[in-house]
């Protein structure tokens, strides 16, 4: 019975933080200087962009798009981020709202013209 209870709560302590972890994806700091959102961030003065601890320059970002209606009640979304990367071509950002990866796209679609990114 004690280990049922323990079991409980650790898996309880997890649903929470997935929960607060995907929430802050939501969180969005844009200054003179930089954009921030969901683990990416536009740095307008270095002219970089760190996604997933990964620093990258413009000109590796081959594109970037979302898809929407993931999950079993379509209420998840994706915003997917390709660079020239053989490793890591693809980095994937969930989203726990529809529209939460298409708006992070167009926020991050604006940061990165403004470093001189261009798309193939």
């Amino acid at each position: 019975m004690e280990i049922i209870v323990i079991f409980l709560i650790g898996l309880f302590g997890l649903i929470i933080y997935l929960v607060v972890q995907r929430l802050g994806r939501m969180k969005v700091t844009n200054t003179d200087r930089s954009f921030s959102q969901a683990g990416v961030t536009v740095d307008y003065e270095a002219k970089t962009v760190t996604v997933k601890g990964k620093v990258l320059q413009p000109r590796d970002i081959k594109g970037i798009e979302w898809r929407a209606g993931m999950g079993p009640h379509g209420n998840i979304s994706h915003a997917l981020i390709l660079v020239r990367d053989i490793t890591t071509p693809r980095h994937t950002i969930e989203f726990m709202t529809p529209n939460g990866a298409q708006d992070f796209i167009t926020r991050l679609e604006i940061a990165l013209e403004r470093v001189g990114a261009e798309f193939d």
